[in-house]
């Protein structure tokens, strides 16, 4: 259907663009295509892309994708966009989380939880934000631009080669050969290739009908043969069980889809080779080490913990019944759980290891339903239009595809692969050649299914390039500056542990800068109100105070933030330029906040210590009794702490004898 949104006046021949944006659409695909080349390179070679700095390139190279298929478009003078389930998904879910990060929670309050709406950190919101965005500008273009047959093979073709070239790094690695580095968290590392693999084996179903060319064919079969043991290989010495088990599930999946089409029904055997020259190939590297890793799992799942995930999967649950409506808050897991551990784990956890679960804690039943009902609807779709399909190139890739998914989504149920940029940036260019493999012609393009719309005014057209290009602009800004205050914080720190004046004062003007970039980072603030204490010579004043209180402010699920605080009203209770009153003031606010670190973290010994301490320090009988019980609860928590007790409560053994017996709670 075609609607004329303006009126036809002016010249229909211009565009009413730029001249340096008169090029052919193919141009602008090449562009486009190169930029997805770019992603598919850049983010697992770059450590997965999950520090700042790679995060801004992934994102700005997304908002030029973004830019190049507008002006396309504009060029073109259509205004086209092929409907698909996953366009709707994205948009409400990116509706979603921008509703918890304007509405933010201060304070938080448990009770409060199934009423209340917003993120308890909405910098941590409006950075994940950004990423969903981002995930959403690539498949939407993507979608709308790869539409030939020869395209999707030659970017699955890239996709294919990065796996087997970060493959052949890792086993360098594991025999002790120096070779660069890529994805370094094993489980994510075999997540990234459990996505990869089904596709090499898709390629390995496509059924060739051309008899002329069959040595070429057989040599292509061959080399992706070999690619795929060699990934595999690499994919069990990860020694990840989620990854093991996850590709095993894929396989099995395959396996069942071979049986539903007969015009693939003889390649099953295809399969049973790869198994059998897997377990060979992992035999002669050596097969020990793998074997022990998988026979372990089951005295794991015996024993209380479930590889360490338990602990970790009972706090996710409390923070779900306590926010069971609307979450936490998107990207926000890592800094409620300290609260929600149901003992002192040995790290902090900034994510559940189980994308479902940290889904349903961040966002909510509310949040949850967007992905539950639109996967179920998109996976009904791909299947409904595969068992539609007969062209074998078709039918071949698109087992593969669904190899992917299925890998994908067995292992987020242990893990969170889905939180890892490369890792989602794959699965997100994959998702989007899977629509259009599944709309693929025999020969030709795919057909844009969905509205179009045909802009002919010329003064239309230059308006949305404008409102397009400014819409990227503002992205670029949003992803750059926090990348950029990332870097000046950075160096704030390095600066932070030396004593020279000349270093305090360019790192308190670093960090100024990076708040200044970044002004909703708590972190940054806090940052700060440590250089002023030390620039002070380790005394409290008003700034020292109004940095952490902003610190608080801006994420008050922090206890460190609190303890600091509670630390600082203390010493401005104790100094002598202030009245009697404000004293008593100051002191009942570092009560608090002393007690708001505790409850936010309450199986952390060193908050009941740092509580006790302060309270041995003003030594009235209440607070020497109470001082008493914090440390009892802090030896509990941590026995090595002790001696560091008993040295207290030699020195009070007077005014505890007064005081009575305490409980030790």
């Amino acid at each position: 259907m075609t609607r004329e949104l303006m009126s036809n006046t002016g010249n229909k021949g211009t565009t009413g663009l730029p001249v340096g944006f008169h090029m052919k659409p193919q141009l602008y695909d090449r562009l486009i295509e190169f930029c997805l080349v770019f992603l598919i390179v850049f983010t697992p070679i770059a450590y997965g892309a999950v520090q700042p700095w790679a995060i801004a390139v992934f994102e700005v190279t997304a908002a030029f994708m973004l830019m190049l298929w507008i002006v396309r478009m504009l060029a073109s003078g259509r205004f086209e966009m092929a409907g698909n389930p996953l366009v709707v998904f994205f948009g409400l879910f990116i509706f979603y989380v921008s509703m918890q990060f304007f509405f933010s929670r201060y304070p938080i309050n448990n009770n409060a939880g199934y009423a209340a709406f917003g993120s308890i950190y909405p910098w941590a919101t409006r950075t994940d934000l950004l990423k969903i965005i981002s995930y959403a500008i690539i498949f939407t273009v993507t979608l709308n631009t790869v539409k030939s047959r020869r395209q999707i093979s030659r970017i699955l073709s890239v996709i294919i080669a990065v796996g087997f070239l970060m493959s052949i790094f890792f086993l360098m690695r594991y025999f002790g050969v120096d070779a660069p580095r890529g994805i370094i968290n094993p489980d994510h590392y075999s997540g990234y290739l459990g996505i990869i693999i089904p596709l090499i084996l898709g390629f390995l179903f496509v059924r060739h009908q051309r008899r002329d060319i069959q040595d070429a064919i057989y040599a292509k079969q061959f080399l992706l043969l070999f690619c795929a043991i060699v990934m595999s290989a690499a994919l069990f010495f990860t020694m990840s069980r989620g990854g093991m088990f996850s590709f095993i599930a894929a396989l099995l999946f395959m396996a069942g889809l071979t049986l539903t089409k007969g015009s693939i029904r003889g390649k099953g055997w295809l399969l049973s080779t790869v198994v059998l020259l897997l377990v060979l190939t992992i035999a002669w590297l050596g097969a020990t080490p793998v074997v022990e890793r998988i026979l372990s799992t089951r005295v794991e799942i015996a024993s209380r913990y479930f590889g360490g995930r338990l602990p970790i999967w009972q706090g996710t649950i409390e923070i779900i019944r306590d926010y069971p409506v609307s979450g936490t808050g998107f990207g926000t897991f890592g800094y409620i759980f300290p609260g929600y551990e149901p003992e002192r784990l040995a790290y902090q956890y900034a994510h559940a290891h189980s994308d479902f679960l940290e889904l349903l804690s961040e966002t909510g039943i509310a949040g949850f339903l967007v992905p539950g009902i639109c996967g179920l609807w998109s996976g009904l779709w791909m299947f409904r239009r595969f068992h539609r399909r007969r062209d074998p190139y078709v039918i071949g890739l698109s087992i593969g595809f669904f190899g992917s998914l299925t890998a994908i989504f067995v292992h987020s149920l242990v893990d969170f692969n889905l939180r890892i940029p490369s890792n989602a940036i794959a699965l997100t260019i994959i998702l989007s050649l899977f629509m259009s493999t599944l709309d693929h012609k025999q020969r030709g393009t795919f057909p844009v299914r969905g509205a179009k719309y045909t802009i002919h005014n010329a003064g239309a057209r230059l308006l949305l390039c404008c409102t397009a290009l400014l819409f990227a602009g503002l992205f670029i800004t949003a992803a750059v500056r926090p990348a950029l205050a990332d870097h000046y914080y950075n160096s704030s720190r390095a600066r932070e542990q030396t004593l020279s004046p000349g270093d305090l004062t360019s790192g308190i003007r670093g960090t100024r800068l990076a708040i200044k970039l970044d002004p909703i980072n708590a972190e940054y603030h806090y940052q700060l109100g440590k250089l002023l204490f030390k620039a002070n010579n380790n005394m409290a004043d008003r700034n020292i105070l109004d940095a952490y209180k902003e610190a608080v402010r801006l994420n008050p699920a922090n206890s460190r933030y609190h303890q600091s605080l509670a630390w600082t009203y203390g010493a401005v209770a104790d100094a002598e330029n202030h009245s009697v009153f404000y004293s008593r003031l100051a002191a009942g606010s570092a009560h608090r906040h002393f007690q708001r670190a505790i409850g936010l973290e309450p199986k952390n010994a060193y908050r009941y210590r740092a509580y006790a301490i302060w309270l041995f320090n003003h030594p009235t009988k209440e607070n020497i009794a109470r001082a008493v019980k914090e440390y009892r609860k802090a030896v509990v928590l941590n026995p090595l702490l002790a001696d560091e007790a008993e040295k207290y409560l030699s020195k009070y053994k007077n005014e505890l004898v007064l005081t009575g017996p305490t409980d030790t709670g």
